[in-house]
């Protein structure tokens, strides 16, 4: 067709995806594009931290002796990265990590899920008294608006770990006028319809040890990491 109608046929240059890309566009509902978008982001971001990582290593060659604060920063940096080695569990020990997590996992899945043998009688109905009124609870339940939504961002600790995606308020803040437009479409289609996707409330659990000596389950405080979008849904219901 290029070459009947004497027409040059020139490739498109340009990043594969981009925020706003046409060529990348997602469908669904909100949430399902923000995450959607997020999901593709990180893709590249990880193909860009690998090339950091590569840099990194050759100034660790070239400044790693030589520059005593570079090594002790990175000294640092490694002991951070600790993971739990061994678990007590009764008079065994547990030293593999997939036991260890195994186990992890059953203590809170016991911890967490309900007793088939306790029956809901309406005790509680009964005895404690409704303490939210029609007007209060209609304040709850009210659409935020777009400015309503911004201001809760930018009062929100952005440095804060972030969740399962991985993007914390940093993030969001210093891409608002990026990706303000879809967060707030998120955060609005919730308080309209009550639906959340099961991904955007799970959270990543941490377990810091409660002291030096810590060697069951028990032992350490699970801390729940929740996704900054999430977050914002219900620090709006805390301003209300």
């Amino acid at each position: 067709m290029c070459d009947n109608c004497e027409l040059l046929d020139i490739p498109t240059n340009g990043l594969s995806f981009t925020w706003s890309s046409r060529r990348t566009e997602f469908y669904g509902c909100p949430q399902f594009v923000l995450a959607s978008k997020l999901r593709a982001l990180k893709l590249i971001l990880r193909d860009w931290n690998k090339t950091q990582v590569d840099k990194s290593r050759v100034r660790w060659l070239i400044d790693g002796e030589r520059n005593t604060s570079f090594l002790h920063n990175m000294v640092k940096i490694c002991r951070l990265n600790k993971t739990i080695s061994s678990l007590s569990v009764g008079d065994s020990v547990l030293d593999d990590h997939e036991a260890i997590a195994d186990h992890f996992v059953q203590h809170f899945e016991a911890l967490f899920t309900r007793n088939p043998d306790i029956i809901d009688t309406g005790l509680v109905e009964r005895v404690i008294p409704s303490l939210v009124t029609s007007e209060e609870n209609s304040s709850l339940l009210k659409i935020p608006s777009s400015l309503e939504v911004h201001e809760v961002v930018k009062h929100m600790d952005g440095f804060s770990a972030p969740g399962p995606d991985g993007f914390g308020g940093c993030f969001f803040s210093h891409c608002w006028d990026i990706v303000g437009t879809d967060v707030i479409k998120v955060v609005q289609s919730f308080f309209s319809n009550g639906f959340i996707l099961p991904h955007f409330n799970s959270s990543l659990l941490i377990f810091v040890p409660k002291s030096h000596e810590s060697e069951e389950v028990t032992d350490f405080r699970p801390i729940a990491l929740a996704n900054f979008v999430f977050k914002i849904i219900t620090r709006l219901w805390q301003i209300d």
